[in-house]
């Protein structure tokens, strides 16, 4: 990854995303692949580039960065929108531009191709559309797969101004971003022409769960716990998430097909978790503010 580096930068403000060999347990820097980030400006952002090129904006902090590997052997990658230029050219708008990568949820196969069945798909798997599964997402930082064949996620998109927010997001889904923040319309972005447009246009899905800030700040999305047997009651079938800034852990029923109840507190002081597993002998969470990997034991 290059950047963020921010808008004045001297070097490239791009991410990428590769694939390398490993030998024993090091990556083999040799290795490379470069699946999706290919193409860079010589410096600045994704914008200095035509429209379709192979670029991952990163003006900031919104690259997304999360993957989740299908049973096929294919890979759902969310990216963000590159953040930091919420009101000058806004990189917003691009997270509904199906010709862009940045604010989706992309699915591609091992060599970073399109996948027949993506529904921009135009039958070039080297084009832009042909690798977008979804759009409208600001900064969805972690994602889940909530079903065995990993054809619905639930997606932690980093709110703006005033909402924290989880989606359900399945093939060809619109979170609504830039237009919408959470279940409704956001303030900065409700006058301009394009969402004016995008209202008359367009229906995107409802969060799963939203919360205001400053109840919520970081939403951090979690792991479902469909398989803890033997653990109590408030964990079996449920989903767990976490919000980053408040450094708190939260379970709820993961009931898909309904809005999300209000989230119970599990545990707090949680020194800013970021990513979930869950395994035979537990959940494990990664506090990042303390470089630490913890257990929470069904015991």
């Amino acid at each position: 990854m290059r950047g963020p580096k921010g808008p004045d930068s001297d070097e490239p403000i791009t991410a990428r995303v590769s694939r390398f060999s490993v030998k024993g347990d090091a990556a083999v820097m040799a290795s490379e692949k470069v699946l999706l980030g290919s193409e860079k400006p010589a410096r600045g952002s994704c914008r200095r580039l035509k429209r379709g090129a192979d670029c991952l904006p990163a003006e900031e902090y919104h690259i997304g960065s999360d993957m989740v590997f299908t049973p096929e052997g294919t890979i759902l990658i969310s990216t963000g929108d590159g953040g930091g230029q919420e009101y000058v050219e806004p990189l917003a708008f691009l997270a509904q531009d199906p010709d862009t990568l940045g604010g989706k949820i992309l699915h591609v196969d091992r060599e970073g191709r399109g996948v027949p069945g993506n529904p921009y798909w135009n039958g070039d798997p080297d084009a832009n559309r042909s690798k977008v599964w979804a759009i409208g997402l600001r900064n969805p930082f972690r994602m889940t797969a909530v079903s065995d064949d990993a054809d619905a996620l639930v997606v932690g998109d980093v709110g703006w101004d005033t909402f924290e927010e989880l989606h359900v997001v399945r093939r060809d889904s619109d979170s609504g971003w830039p237009c919408f923040e959470g279940p409704e319309r956001t303030p900065e972005y409700e006058d301009t022409a394009f969402c004016r447009r995008y209202y008359r246009a367009s229906s995107p899905a409802e969060p799963w769960f939203s919360v205001r800030q400053p109840d919520g700040y970081s939403i951090t999305a979690g792991v479902a716990l469909g398989a803890a047997r033997g653990w109590p009651e408030g964990f079996r079938d449920h989903y767990v998430f976490a919000d980053w800034t408040n450094s708190e852990i939260y379970a709820v029923p993961l009931d898909l097909d309904s809005p999300a109840e209000a989230p119970r507190t599990i545990a707090s002081n949680a020194a800013g978790p970021v990513a979930f597993a869950f395994r035979p002998e537990g959940l494990y969470v990664l506090a990042v503010n303390t470089g630490d990997l913890r257990l929470i034991a069904p015991a």
